[in-house]
């Protein structure tokens, strides 16, 4: 599947693996990205429960998550390119 980037410290931190993020975060980034560019389709994300893929709800609706550590998630939306699901990737959160 395919993925673009909304935010550029995100960006960046792909293209040189180095950030300011804790290393456990960039763990997380960089399994969620891996398993993003290794699925034929979205259901083979949600069968690897360790990431947590999951829908947001109320105002967040339309957005979805990968669980990054015990309060960081890698928030993404979804858009079609031609017949083809790419990823946006938005931005890191502390949700709690």
């Amino acid at each position: 599947m395919k993925f673009q980037f909304k935010n550029k410290k995100l960006e960046n931190l792909y293209q040189s693996g180095k950030g300011s993020y804790s290393p456990q975060i960039m763990r997380g980034f960089f399994k969620a990205i891996q398993a993003i560019k290794n699925a034929e389709n979205e259901m083979d994300i949600h069968e690897q429960k360790r990431l947590h893929y999951h829908p947001l709800k109320g105002e967040r609706k339309g957005e979805w998550a990968f669980n990054l550590t015990g309060k960081d998630r890698l928030i993404v939306t979804h858009k079609k390119d031609h017949a083809e699901k790419v990823f946006i990737i938005h931005d890191i959160e502390d949700y709690h």
